[in-house]
């Protein structure tokens, strides 16, 4: 109930901030699964709803800090040698892709990694008055706001390994087999 009770206050809190956002971050998709040991991510479509203001991506994190247990998140949008940049009102949709290193973020989940882990990815971004890679950007003056975020519900399941589910399943067998006797 408490871990419920703190979804749905995150949730909440994610829903008025976004109000008073100039972005609007949907996942695709925002329940993401792997076998324990391997890696998987999520694809995003963020929309910059400034009439007026660029939106510059600084970097993505998944909260609550996963634990180390779990498996470790990384930023695939922050790290990149051409920002992403988005004009008043527009939108940019990217898939997750592993090997060309696309999307919003990716999770490598733990060798010993089970269920689910649910969170709130979060992006982080500036806003500024003109395009931030033209030449006469100037950050004194063309500053709207250097720390904006904006989160979106995210979870990662570790799923069982195929061989796991047999186990499991001559488990229940022979349970219900022992109780026949």
């Amino acid at each position: 109930m408490t871990h419920t009770l703190k979804l749905l206050c995150a949730t909440a809190a994610t829903l008025l901030a976004t109000a008073a956002q100039a972005a609007v971050l949907t996942l695709s998709p925002a329940n993401v699964g792997a076998y324990a040991g391997q890696t998987t991510g999520w694809g995003f479509s963020l929309f910059n709803d400034s009439t007026s203001g660029y939106l510059l991506v600084t970097g993505t994190d998944f909260a609550p800090g996963a634990p180390s247990a779990f498996g470790s998140y990384a930023d695939l949008l922050g790290p990149r040698a051409d920002w992403l940049v988005l004009a008043p009102m527009a939108t940019w949709a990217e898939a997750y892709d592993a090997g060309l290193r696309t999307g919003l973020g990716e999770f490598s989940l733990a060798p010993s990694a089970a269920g689910p882990l649910s969170g709130q990815v979060w992006l982080h971004y500036a806003l500024f008055s003109v395009d931030p890679t033209t030449a006469g950007f100037d950050p004194d003056r063309d500053t709207i706001r250097v720390d904006a975020s904006i989160a979106a519900l995210a979870t990662v399941t570790a799923v069982p390994e195929p061989g796991s589910w047999a186990l499991l399943l001559a488990g229940l067998l022979a349970l219900r087999a022992r109780r026949r006797a």
